[in-house]
């Protein structure tokens, strides 16, 4: 019989951390058993050893030392800063010694960002809708390196799929282009942090043809929750409504008016009847049309309108309009009066 004499063993072959990340503060290392004869060097393994830095450039020491426990593989980095990245590498110890250590692995101290607010709604027209982009309210310790914008193709039946990345996060505004007039997009907006594996990248300027959109939509990133989805149209407000008097008496007055030429891409889903106190005071909004309330003298239909305003003070001189609303929202009409 020929006697082999053992080797220190191999280190892990796999070095990783805890994904997704759960906290700004924790890292949890975790590596892979080195049981192969060949790894082992002929000696079973008794244990692990873990080195890290502070998150800067300085040099590794011992942070974990598994000796005795070999089937614990992991370790929670406690107390750490939140965006530095720290640096490990793990070796394996058995009754010949410490074996040489891993290549150096990197990760982020970081959790994933916070939900942003629903999209808000700045503007729109037939292909098109511009979006507040509103910071996450926690960016889980690490800064916002993309927001990525999911929208459906605008039917009740499709949900919000497609994907828009933006790389400029200094933007408070985007719009989304490309979309069909008159219909009702479903968006979310989730916030997306650094790669929480590896070296941090080297910042670089997209492309012109891109920016402020991302060259890739595959680079590495740690996504946050997405926003709750706010449903909001490609349409424009309607035009204004132009008032005439056609009947008046010592209390009341009856306007006619015609539908706005511009209904905004949708259908008028409503006007509403406005007028001051006949003081030069603020105006208080007296009706809402089409109304359960109806009288003989007020008439709806599609092109012509007429409101019958009541209790008007004798004497007072008042000032009247009616506001046009579509799914949009609605648009003062062209004010009548003092009369």
């Amino acid at each position: 019989l020929v006697a082999t004499a053992a080797m220190k063993p191999a280190p892990p072959r796999d070095v990783f951390r805890d994904s997704p990340p759960t906290s700004a503060t924790v890292i949890e290392v975790k590596w892979s058993a080195v049981i192969d004869e060949v790894e082992t060097g002929g000696s079973m393994v008794t244990g692990y050893l873990v080195y890290a830095n502070t998150g800067t450039a300085d040099h590794l020491t011992l942070v974990y030392d598994g000796r005795g426990s070999p089937s614990i593989r992991s370790f929670k980095h406690t107390d750490l800063v939140p965006g530095r990245r720290y640096r490990y590498k793990v070796s394996s110890v058995s009754a010949v010694g410490e074996g040489p250590p891993s290549v150096i692995f990197t990760f982020l101290a970081a959790a994933p960002p916070s939900a942003p607010m629903q999209p808000r709604f700045v503007d729109a027209d037939a292909g098109s809708i511009t979006l507040g982009l509103d910071p996450p309210p926690s960016d889980g310790g690490s800064k916002i390196v993309r927001y990525v914008i999911y929208y459906n193709e605008g039917t009740p039946d499709t949900y919000p799929v497609r994907e828009m990345h933006v790389c400029d996060v200094t933007l408070t505004e985007f719009a989304l282009f490309g979309l069909l007039g008159s219909r009702d997009y479903q968006i979310q907006i989730q916030a997306h942090a650094g790669c929480p594996v590896g070296e941090e990248p080297f910042p670089h300027m997209e492309t012109p043809s891109t920016y402020p959109l991302c060259e890739s939509q595959e680079a590495c990133t740690l996504p946050g929750a997405k926003s709750s989805i706010a449903f909001l149209p490609t349409t424009t407000l309607p035009g204004r409504v132009f008032l005439n008097m056609v009947q008046s008496t010592r209390t009341s007055m009856v306007f006619r008016w015609r539908r706005p030429e511009s209904q905004g891409l949708t259908p008028i889903t409503a006007y509403e009847s406005y007028r001051d106190d006949g003081l030069g005071g603020d105006y208080v909004k007296v009706d809402v049309l089409p109304t359960s309330y109806s009288e003989p003298t007020t008439d709806i239909d599609v092109v012509d309108n007429e409101y019958l305003f009541t209790g008007l003070v004798t004497g007072r001189r008042y000032n009247f309009f009616v506001g046009s609303c579509n799914k949009r929202g609605c648009k003062s009409g062209e004010v009548f009066g003092p009369i």
